[in-house]
């Protein structure tokens, strides 16, 4: 699955979504929780924008 999201410099969440599913809501809640419980977000490097939107892959092992 793959998550979107907009973070600003105070290295917090402003948007997320689910970009590509998993095909389990429960699995794509879960990514969105971890997401928002990550925060504060490492810094954005000096010389970028004040906000930055990244899209990344999120992979659970289920057991």
């Amino acid at each position: 699955m793959q998550v979107r999201f907009t973070m600003n410099r105070a290295r917090f969440v402003l948007s997320c979504a689910i970009v590509r599913k998993s095909g389990s809501f429960m699995l794509d809640q879960a990514a969105l929780d971890t997401l928002r419980r990550a925060q504060p977000l490492p810094a954005i490097p000096a010389g970028r924008l004040d906000t930055v939107e990244l899209t990344v892959p999120i992979e659970f092992d289920l057991r």
